[in-house]
């Protein structure tokens, strides 16, 4: 009797799980300059060309009478825009397993900014605000990378969690504690905005991420009275409303 050598073909593991289980992404090559939506690019483009005519419009006079350069802050937002192409090239050029990676160092170094930036001596301050890291020739804002921060881990996280996203305690815990204390930290700056666009990220990747809505409610509702208050204490926050 022969014995058969050749082992049960094992089935791959499912690239989606929950309604899309069983399915593989289809393999997309990079197309154009940053390989992707050209709708979207475009969008981008249209945007970033809108603000190229309103610093100019809004910088002319105020650069020529206050450094005699009508030009000097339209040069600067060029140069800022040469920079954001270049930086937005080569992150196209980087896979999706280079983002995953790359999450927690990422958002370990930008809980140590936030912290470092509230340290006197260590965080500059103006206008009674402490939002930036001295760098040599340049000045950082560490809430602004905090936004990337706050993205790349909520998606490594949702894709990781799959189904658990279901249940409270692995849905929206602990995304409500990383998320909650990126946010706080900034709050103490303090910076409402970013604060405020943390926790819009969080209940918006919540949603598309696949946690139910009522999960997402409810410390979405704890968190009004602190935003509020948050409003109501500082009287040019108020004003800004």
């Amino acid at each position: 009797i022969g014995v058969d050598t050749h082992p049960e073909p094992t089935a791959s593991r499912p690239a989606f799980r929950g309604p899309l289980g069983g399915q593989r992404p289809r393999v997309i090559s990079n197309r154009g300059v940053f390989g992707s939506d050209p709708v979207l690019l475009l969008a981008v483009a249209a945007l970033v060309g809108l603000s190229v005519v309103m610093v100019f419009n809004i910088s002319y006079f105020n650069g020529r009478e206050r450094f005699g350069d009508a030009f000097l802050f339209f040069r600067k937002h060029l140069l800022a825009i040469g920079i954001g192409v270049l930086a937005a090239w080569g992150a196209s050029r980087l896979s999706s397993e280079a983002y995953r990676r790359a999450t927690y160092p990422v958002l370990g170094v930008v809980v140590a900014a936030l912290l470092l930036v509230l340290v006197p001596g260590i965080g500059a301050s103006h206008l009674g605000a402490r939002r930036w890291l001295p760098v040599g020739p340049l000045t950082l804002q560490p809430s602004e990378f905090a936004k990337f921060a706050i993205v790349l881990y909520l998606a490594r996280s949702l894709v990781k969690k799959g189904e658990r996203l279901s249940s409270f305690k692995y849905g929206v815990v602990p995304h409500c504690l990383v998320v909650g204390m990126i946010a706080g930290l900034v709050l103490l700056e303090p910076d409402l905005g970013t604060a405020t666009l943390a926790v819009g990220f969080l209940v918006f990747m919540l949603f598309v991420g696949g946690v139910p809505a009522r999960l997402i409610a409810v410390p979405a509702l704890a968190a009004l009275p602190l935003a509020v208050w948050a409003v109501f204490t500082h009287g040019y926050q108020l004003k800004r409303i």
